[in-house]
């Protein structure tokens, strides 16, 4: 293949500083031992290499093929070259200092099928990756060595890419960095970026993309791309609850943040896109419960040509800082969800078109709308919580099976198919909306792009101001420093446009009680341990009089499509008749559980628990888990589990029994004899994460593995 000269590197790039926490976590620029590592150095003229520690390599000309577990260091400057982890390859670190790296017909970077990466940008090093148009095997499909990105990762990968150097990505072959997928065969994969300073330039498709889950944890992210800025085809995680979080900057995008399931906690995060600037959807998926959920962060999106936030299922607005200009065109808006809008918390300006305008469909924070008909009455006529049945007051309270509706914060469902704790059957009566006549007559409001647009309350203090990025008929604003039945001014340019009353359809509904924002950061599952071995025990799943639970018909979930790592575990426990589902079709295979939730899956699962109906089916658990001394100090059951509490409890109850090494953060016995099993896994790096949690996924696949042993 011809090489491709003249790339040009993105000429100016915005770098948005933030402080962050320190948090120990594997391989930083800091951590790994480069006193044994062996080095490569590159040259159009070959590869040199100073041995170290780790022999696993084999070089082929300007080729480095990496086989084995290590610490690699590589720098130097090659106009043509690669670097491959061979598959199943795993604890490699891979330290680029001073790399300067483009690839004729493939990538620079591939971890090959079920590797586990870290790649560390050396503190103060730059490092730049490109490669050319022959990497596309849509355009060039003779092409077989085509990767179809820069730092290109397989199915099954466990890739982290951190540091507290730089490394540029320039794409110009499809995309620019890409994980891979969870699948059975392969185990599961996730993409995760922190610390470093990451500028991608996609000149062709998406910048940063993950075939599973993509966690975009801190430091600094930069991308400008043809297609799609950062996008997940399942879950994109961005920040952690209680951290500074990553500054994000898409320069440039199609649509700038897309996942199926989309998760903001923290950060600082700039978005300009000529579609949608947040989607939470996925058009390859059916069925599948979308949902975008921002419970943190600054955000400040800029859509030119689509809605500013847009979720095909559930929005859930429940915290930070949040700024939302939508093209004024079409049936656009700055605010979109195709089912339930939630609002709970947070600051909230969002300003577009007032063809489309949505206010939430339930709201516990006041909030203003301006400029639209019929004005902030919320849709009277629309059902409030009576209509969802048995709806959990308390987060953590609800099962993971018979919900019979969707919980509209992540972690509070349970896996059994028992109702939920204190629910009242709805009453299916119409809701009451928010206070009629507020902008009732359909007051129009004009802004233009670069028109200064304020909210003042009844003494003229400003509660919010921002420039508007484009020209609009509607504001809509919500903040916890609004008082409901208060009046409130929208000033265009410092001169009164609109003034309407602040109400909460929620209140007027009786609503969520109090801002439910998740009372624990849902750790994304590329900072989780595996729940279990690549492939599991041989056997067959006990049947029902085995387990003491009712055999019923496998069912399926829309969440749970059958290439997902997990379904063979999800749906063998569903034919077993030990877990349900969501009751909307859906099993949350992302979601956590609570201590009375884990103890009933396990006490099903192992026959002690054959009556868990009614509503004390959550005393009823944690008093039989204490009597079998599942336990030592009576947590409370409406709190998470963790990893290390719920093996314990697990290898008691099935008396699992085995030594292993330990792992660098956990030599507890109970996890050792889970390890030694083969029903649980720690991080590539050594580690086990004791005090992290477990998905329900996870879990589902600890049990199947329990249910073998």
């Amino acid at each position: 293949m011809k090489h491709q000269t003249g790339n040009k590197i993105l000429a100016s790039i915005i770098v948005i500083a933030l402080l962050f926490a320190m948090m120990a976590l594997p391989a930083s620029a800091e951590e790994y031992d480069a006193a044994g590592a062996t080095r490569f150095v590159f040259s159009d003229s070959g590869i040199t290499v100073s041995e170290g520690s780790y022999s696993g390599y084999k070089i082929d000309g300007t080729a480095l093929t990496l086989n084995g577990s290590g610490t690699y260091v590589i720098s130097g400057s090659c106009s043509d070259g690669s670097i491959k982890v061979k598959k199943g390859t795993t604890d490699v670190v891979l330290v680029l200092n001073g790399l300067t790296l483009t690839s004729s017909d493939t990538a620079p970077i591939t971890c090959n099928k079920s590797t586990a990466v870290t790649i560390v940008a050396a503190a103060g090093s730059v490092n730049t990756l490109t490669d050319n148009a022959y990497n596309n095997d849509d355009d060039y499909p003779d092409n077989t060595n085509a990767e179809n990105a820069v730092i290109k990762c397989k199915d099954g990968s466990q890739i982290t890419v951190c540091g507290s150097g730089t490394i540029n990505v320039i794409a110009n072959g499809k995309n620019g960095v890409k994980g891979g997928m969870s699948t059975e065969d392969d185990g599961e994969s996730w993409l995760t970026i922190k610390e470093l300073t990451l500028n991608i330039t996609a000149n062709v498709n998406d910048g940063l993309k993950a075939d599973q889950e993509l966690n975009i944890l801190s430091g600094n992210v930069t991308v400008s791309a043809a297609d799609d800025g950062i996008k997940s085809d399942y879950v994109l995680n961005i920040g952690e609850q209680g951290t500074e979080g990553p500054a994000i900057l898409v320069s440039q995008s199609n649509e700038g943040i897309e996942a199926a399931t989309v998760n903001i906690y923290s950060g600082s995060i700039t978005v300009h896109s000529s579609d949608d600037g947040i989607n939470a959807g996925n058009s390859d998926l059916s069925g599948y419960s979308f949902s975008c959920n921002i419970y943190g962060g600054t955000l400040c999106v800029d859509a030119s040509g689509g809605d500013g936030i847009d979720s095909n299922g559930t929005l859930t607005l429940a915290g930070g800082n949040v700024q939302v200009f939508s093209s004024s065109q079409n049936d656009n808006s700055p605010l979109d969800s195709d089912g339930t809008f939630t609002l709970s918390g947070g600051t909230v300006l969002a300003i577009g078109s007032a063809g489309m305008p949505q206010t939430p469909s339930s709201a516990t924070q006041p909030y203003l709308s301006f400029g639209a008909v019929g004005g902030m009455g919320g849709m009277p006529g629309q059902g409030g919580m009576g209509n969802m049945r048995n709806q959990s007051p308390m987060p953590g309270q609800g099962e993971m099976g018979n919900m019979r509706k969707q919980h509209t914060m992540p972690g509070q469902g349970g896996m059994e198919g028992a109702p939920e704790m204190g629910g009242q059957p709805g009453v299916n009566e119409p809701g009451f909306g928010g206070p009629a006549g507020m902008n009732a007559a359909g007051s129009t409001v004009s802004i233009s792009a670069g028109d200064t647009v304020s909210i003042l309350d009844g003494s003229g203090q400003t509660l919010c101001s921002a420039v508007s990025t484009r020209s609009a008929a509607y504001v809509f604003f919500s903040s916890a420093a609004l008082s409901e039945g208060e009046s409130y001014t929208l000033a265009v340019n410092g001169s009164s446009a609109a003034t309407t009353e602040a109400g909460s359809e929620g209140s007027k509904m009786g609503g969520f009680p109090g801002n439910q924002e998740p009372t624990e950061t849902k750790t994304p599952s590329g900072s989780q341990m595996p729940s279990g071995g690549a492939t599991a025990p041989g056997g067959q799943m006990p049947s029902a009089s085995q387990t003491n639970t009712d055999v019923s018909a496998a069912k399926t979930f829309s969440d749970v499509p059958e290439n997902a790592w997990c379904y063979s575990f999800v749906t063998k426990l569903s034919e077993a008749g030990v877990i349900d589902g969501m009751g909307n079709g859906s099993f949350d295979p992302n979601g956590t559980l609570t201590w009375a939730q884990a103890m009933k899956l396990l006490l099903c699962a192992h026959g002690d628990l054959t009556d868990v109906t009614g509503s004390t089916w959550a005393s009823t658990a944690m008093r039989k888990a204490a009597e079998l001394g599942l336990y030592e100090v009576s947590p409370d059951g409406s709190a998470k589990i963790s990893r290390l509490d719920f093996c314990t409890a697990a290898a008691k109850l099935f008396e699992v029994s085995g030594t292993t090494d330990a792992f660098s953060d956990c030599d507890k016995p109970a996890v050792l004899a889970l390890h030694s099993a083969g029903i649980v896994n720690g991080y590539p790096d050594g580690s086990f994460g004791p005090d992290r949690t477990l998905s329900r996924a996870e879990i589902s696949k600890i049990i199947y593995l329990l249910m073998q042993y």
